[in-house]
């Protein structure tokens, strides 16, 4: 067994044993939730090679959720799971050698914690591997978190543990890695401090503050807030903020107000000011950080069967001098341009008709999208719909979806990019039996650009999910 795998197993075993701990354990009789999907998908595609690259992945997902059955008095428990298994048996040995970091087997443990709740009637509690979401995006630790609820209205949570790293601890998932050059092979540590509003129907804000590092340097350091208000009358409010420690720079700024207009309508506008951060030793520090401010408006009504959506905005870049914006380019010229203030614009609309099928949802739509300044053109637009499909009596109906739509690129800085791409695709799902459905999808892409003119991928799927 890989030593730093060895190294996750006490954490492992009391994340196991937690519920014996405590006193008294989730009470009987228990709830249980079991959802599992079992996944193959073929896929083939060429890239910048003339050989088509294949892939044939092979995946089981399983979660498990336990519940406490509610008691009169006393702390309330349960532990909740999700695992994934699999394998890529496409490549050759050969393929995966010539690939730097590549995985045939696949273990990634997305969450595995116990969790207790009403503690002395003022403590939460989750310990195992478990997610951190607000304000600062997400966090994933091997650790704690505790919940204090002793004042009125609010929570105050800390967290600490181990920053989830495939490289370090041999399971991941990936996503949960940073974007850093040297946090894959080495061990992190994640604390946290947050204050939240609890049981105000109106108001729903949450405070962090979150550190992500090694023991002689800090990768990450951010404090943020998010909060959504409901005054009445149809009016919500909302805002974001997010301050980098690190870099010493606000890195997100947001409002935003949706209007609800009776039963049928709604609508909003947004504002971001937003600058790229990454890791504190990324690269992309050096060239990622061109900071845009962003607008969006968008409109949705529903009439009688006709839903009908509507939306456009902008994003204005602040390019800056070229050193400000590559600091890493020791090539950049030593005068540098006049500032530019590029604006890139789009907008789109959607259209979706119910049918009103006996057997099943059924209906047809449209959408389309409309771009251009910074960047260049971006136009597209596809047809969609979904249609159930009687089977013979005593089974339920097969429900076909359905999409074809295409995309025209037009970057006059970058002629390579220039392209008119198509896609289909062709889907169905089958409830086989309570609780079990069976889902098949084909679908394949062209492209006017030669160096990956098409792509196609076959994908099943069982799913399975109940309770008891």
């Amino acid at each position: 067994m890989p030593r730093r795998l060895r190294a996750l197993l006490p954490l492992c075993a009391a994340c196991a044993a937690a519920p014996a701990a405590g006193a008294p354990p989730w009470p009987t009789p228990a709830r249980y939730h079991v959802r599992s999907e079992t996944r193959l998908l073929a896929d083939r595609w060429y890239g910048a090679r003339p050989v088509a690259v294949e892939r044939f992945d092979v995946r089981q997902r399983l979660q498990l959720d336990i519940f406490g059955a509610p008691a009169p008095r006393g702390p309330r428990a349960g532990f909740t799971s999700d695992l994934e298994l699999g394998s890529d048996l496409g490549p050759d040995v050969g393929d995966l050698q010539a690939v730097a970091q590549s995985r045939r087997a696949v273990v990634d443990l997305y969450s595995a914690h116990v969790w207790v709740r009403d503690v002395f009637g003022v403590l939460d509690a989750r310990l195992g591997r478990h997610v951190l979401v607000d304000a600062l995006g997400f966090d994933a630790l091997d650790g704690a978190t505790l919940t204090l609820n002793a004042a009125p209205f609010l929570a105050l949570e800390a967290s600490g543990g181990l920053a989830v790293r495939r490289g370090w601890s041999d399971f991941g998932p990936d996503l949960y890695d940073e974007d850093g050059t040297l946090l894959a092979d080495d061990p992190g540590y994640v604390v946290g401090l947050a204050l939240a509003t609890r049981e105000v129907g109106w108001l729903a804000a949450r405070a962090a503050w979150r550190r992500v590092f090694e023991p002689d340097q800090v990768q990450r350091e951010e404090a943020g807030l998010a909060l959504t208000a409901r005054p009445g009358g149809g009016l919500e409010l909302h805002g974001r903020a997010r301050y980098d420690a690190v870099w010493l720079r606000m890195a997100e700024l947001g409002a935003g107000a949706a209007l609800r207009l009776g039963e049928a309508a709604r609508v909003g506008l947004d504002w971001l000011r937003a600058r790229p951060t990454f890791s504190a030793d990324s690269i992309w520090n050096a060239f990622g950080v061109q900071p845009y401010h962003a607008v969006q408006g968008r409109a949705h009504a529903a009439l009688g069967r006709w839903s009908l959506g509507a939306d456009g905005g902008a994003r204005i870049f602040d390019t800056g001098p070229t050193r400000a914006q590559s600091p890493g380019d020791l090539n950049a010229e030593a005068v540098d341009p006049p500032e530019r203030t590029p604006i890139a614009w789009d907008a789109g609309a959607r259209a979706v008709r119910d049918l009103g099928s006996l057997t099943g949802p059924a209906h047809v739509g449209v959408e389309g999208r409309v771009g251009g300044g910074y960047g260049g053109v971006r136009h597209h637009g596809d047809v969609f719909g979904r249609l159930p499909v009687p089977l013979p009596a005593g089974n339920p109906p097969l429900a076909v979806r359905a999409r074809l739509g295409a995309v025209y690129l037009d970057d006059p800085d970058r002629d390579a990019r220039d392209a008119l791409a198509g896609w289909g695709l062709l889907a169905a799902e089958w409830p086989a039996a309570e609780g079990i459905v069976i889902d098949l999808l084909f679908e394949g892409s062209v492209s006017e650009d030669d160096r990956n003119p098409w792509r196609m991928r076959a994908f099943t799927q069982v799913r399975f999910e109940d309770w008891w």
